[in-house]
């Protein structure tokens, strides 16, 4: 059998991995304190913003210490869609925003689209089911919320917009720091 090896040290994972207790000195098991969930159902939200605009899908959680990591995961479906005419090219583009209360954390691209038309009006759009993931640290044992927020734009074509369907997931989770 494999020995593995952490800070230097050789552990045997059959004898010292079903007792987490006997790890090396130095090896942080991230207990997990807390969890929020929330689901949203919500009808169908479109917009034309080319600034972030706050989302339905938000939670809070209040960590337990001020060196807690809080872990978010986001699920959010979407889609873009262009209005175009003849064989006009068109490219849109959706980002994605996460915001612990009022300010930005950490900003993605979740989506773009392009295509060239065929017919004599059509619309070019795309769809997408996008998860996100993010480890933050918030430094304080107050009450924290973490919001999705969209932006939308047209790059080529002609009106258009973006669109989530109003449904989504939040999962926050405090990890001991």
């Amino acid at each position: 059998m494999a020995l593995i090896r952490l800070n230097n040290q050789s552990v045997n994972p059959v004898t010292t991995l079903p007792n987490l207790a006997s790890l090396p000195s130095g090896i942080a098991t991230g207990k997990v304190l807390q969890q929020q969930f929330a689901s949203f159902g919500n009808s169908s939200t479109s917009f034309t913003s080319s600034s972030f605009i706050a989302t339905n899908i938000t939670d809070s959680i209040t960590p337990t210490s001020t060196s807690s990591k809080i872990f978010a995961m986001v699920e959010v479906p979407c889609w873009v869609q262009v209005n175009t005419s003849g064989s006009n090219d068109w490219w849109t583009k959706m980002d994605f925003g996460l915001y612990r209360n009022s300010s930005l954390l950490v900003e993605s691209r979740i989506q773009s689209a392009s295509g060239k038309s065929t017919g004599a009006y059509t619309y070019g759009h795309s769809m997408s089911m996008n998860t996100f993931i993010w480890q933050d640290s918030p430094s304080t044992t107050s009450a924290t919320s973490y919001t999705v927020y969209l932006k939308w734009e047209r790059l080529q074509g002609t009106g258009g917009y973006g669109t989530y369907d109003g449904r989504g997931v939040i999962i926050l989770t405090e990890i001991e720091g």
